[in-house]
């Protein structure tokens, strides 16, 4: 290859790029049945056909014969790899001579591929860099996987850096990979094929713990990829331990329960259960700061397996870890080390078990998306028995519990239903049910009740 993409054109529109008429004459007496000649279409950025050619280029001679067709241009490069090819081109109706490398395909194509976390990345191939038009730097995410999908870096993305370190091939990404702990947090600057001119950051986790971290590299005897294993990496430094201060809000209610919600992710690596997600979020409850245990509903943890973190204040974030999910109802208790947020002034909520009514004021209470705290002041509409679609999978659907309907519901954040004084009532909870579409959500309440019984 000469890292360059050549078009056939007409001599007609050969004319138009200024090929001058005894030129023209010259090879039509050579080859009196062609109809045009190649022209450069595109050069790869980076590669030492970017320094002398350039679109538009007429391609006459190759080492001093004319070339007006594909495959004697490709009989040349393929016994010339390795060495250098004199090229003839004409350019404005100037011919000028330049001595190219003729560079080896196979060896810019990816043999080799690293996988860990579930994701798949390779060397950045010459064939997609062509085609984004940048230089074959960086690597390829093939399959984003549990890793990079949290992260949020998608399918296709070309990463230049981990942390401080550039990455420019499957080599740098290895050893960048070797310097990380399991579970040690990481930052990766990349870039899509939608805007390959526009830097990306991004923040992942490193994981040797769900699935294995390997080296592959293609064996053409075996017709098989073989596999190696990745350096283990230093061992995981413990968490540091910080703090962090809960703000004040106008509205004192929100001032008091601040201490006693956080923001709960979680992140499964394998589909079970009839869960497919991979990734959930919602408000946990406190229920008990000195054990540092939260209370969740099952679609914000469907299942034990998998990695936890809870955050404070929207500020503070700690890694927690599954300590029950109930196989009766929406609920599960999800734990984190009260060492580890220091002096954050957390306090456990007061659960208030008592009997409520339709027309009963409540204030619901939740944290969104962006870790703001909601508020919402409306009345119990009705209870009634809770009714979900019936299952067509595994997926967990609760049942035998009432649910509590609200005037003007929130359906943009979960929490907790409390009364003036902050005591809650009950929680604002999301429920999975199967659909013919898919899973569907639906924000319903629950009396502390059952909160209760199950603490």
């Amino acid at each position: 290859t000469l890292y360059t993409v050549f078009h056939y054109m007409p001599f007609y529109k050969l004319q138009r790029l200024g090929l001058p008429a005894s030129l023209e004459s010259a090879v039509r007496k050579v080859f009196p049945q062609r109809t045009g000649m190649l022209v450069v279409s595109t050069v790869l950025p980076g590669s030492p056909s970017a320094r002398v050619l350039q679109p538009g280029d007429i391609l006459v001679r190759v080492n001093g014969h004319y070339i007006t067709a594909f495959w004697p241009l490709e009989r040349i490069l393929d016994h010339s790899v390795g060495r250098q090819v004199r090229l003839q081109i004409e350019r404005g109706g100037r011919l000028i001579s330049v001595v190219l490398p003729d560079g080896d395909l196979n060896a810019l194509t990816p043999k080799a591929y690293v996988q860990f976390g579930n994701a798949v990345v390779n060397t950045l191939s010459y064939e997609m860099a062509l085609q984004l038009n940048v230089p074959p730097r960086g690597v390829w995410v093939a399959n984003p996987g549990f890793v990079f999908g949290a992260a949020g870096v998608p399918r296709g993305a070309v990463i230049h850096s981990i942390d401080s370190w550039p990455i420019d091939n499957l080599q740098d990404f290895r050893r960048a990979l070797a310097k990380l702990a399991d579970g040690q947090y990481a930052t990766v600057r990349f870039t899509i094929a939608a805007d390959p001119n526009t830097t990306h950051l991004a923040y992942f986790r490193m994981d040797r713990r769900w699935f294995p971290a390997e080296y592959c590299v293609r064996d053409d005897k075996l017709d098989a990829w073989p596999c190696t294993p990745l350096p283990p990496g230093p061992p995981p430094p413990p968490p540091p331990v910080s703090a962090t201060r809960f703000p004040v809000y106008r509205n004192p209610l929100l001032t008091r329960l601040a201490h006693s919600l956080v923001s709960v992710t979680f992140s499964m690596p394998y589909s079970v259960s009839g869960v497919t997600e991979h990734y959930y979020h919602g408000t946990g409850v406190v229920v008990d700061a000195k054990r540092g245990w939260v209370v969740v509903d099952r679609n914000t943890v469907p299942v034990p397996l998998g990695d936890v973190t809870v955050t404070f204040a929207g500020t503070l974030q700690v890694p927690g870890r599954v300590v029950y999910v109930s196989p009766i109802h929406n609920l599960a208790v999800v734990a984190y080390n009260p060492r580890l947020i220091g002096s954050t002034p957390v306090r456990t909520a007061k659960l208030t078990p008592r009997p409520l009514e339709a027309g009963q004021p409540v204030d619901v209470i939740g944290i969104g998306a962006n870790n703001d705290l909601h508020f919402r002041a409306t009345r119990i509409s009705s209870i009634e028995p809770l009714e979900l679609p019936l299952s067509r999978t595994a997926l967990f659907r609760d049942t035998n519990i009432e649910s509590i309907q609200l005037v003007n519901p929130p359906d943009n954040f979960d929490g907790v239903l409390t009364n003036a004084r902050g005591n809650v009532l009950g929680l604002w909870s999301s429920f999975a049910f199967d659909t013919a579409n898919g899973v569907g959500q639906d924000l319903q309440g629950v009396p502390i009740e059952p909160v209760e019984a199950m603490i």
